[in-house]
């Protein structure tokens, strides 16, 4: 027997409902990609101190300013180079979900970096808990929808 499947036209593709992924994935995706950032920043420190040891000797010095400006800088990258040539970081693709605008579109280099900026409101890792939706959302516009 041969099932009836109904052909979308591209009007109707683009009225389908997205869904928001909820707190449980955003939760997953922030422990996920601190787990994969720390990962790939052993491997960066790895690869300088092989070709140029020299080069890390800044790091000897106890200079929380210095600390916190490598961090912001790596973090930074970390999320907009995956975010914004993607839509996602390497957790999204395990959760199987993708940051859009909310109008659902890709997102252009202004959004992610305003989007990976936010990140570094005081308690904004914990902003999404309630609806699924966080700080860093709301204010670049974005949603972090499911695949």
């Amino acid at each position: 027997m041969i099932e009836n499947t109904e052909i979308l036209d591209a009007q109707e593709i683009a009225e389908k409902p997205v869904l928001v992924a909820g707190s449980g994935r955003r939760f997953a995706n922030l422990l996920l990609d601190t787990v994969f950032f720390y990962i790939i920043c052993i491997i960066l420190g790895i690869v300088i101190a092989v070709i140029s040891p020299s080069s890390l000797s800044f790091l000897d010095e106890d200079n929380s300013l210095v600390n916190y400006l490598l961090g912001f800088l790596l973090s930074m990258t970390y999320y907009t180079i995956f975010e914004y040539n993607t839509g996602r970081t390497i957790a999204k693709f395990i959760t199987k979900t993708k940051t859009v605008t909310e109008a659902g579109e890709k997102p252009e280099l202004n959004t992610i970096l305003v989007r990976s900026l936010c990140r570094f409101i005081p308690f904004d890792a914990l902003s999404f808990l309630g609806n699924g939706v966080g700080w860093h959302d709301t204010i670049s516009k974005t949603r972090v929808v499911l695949v």
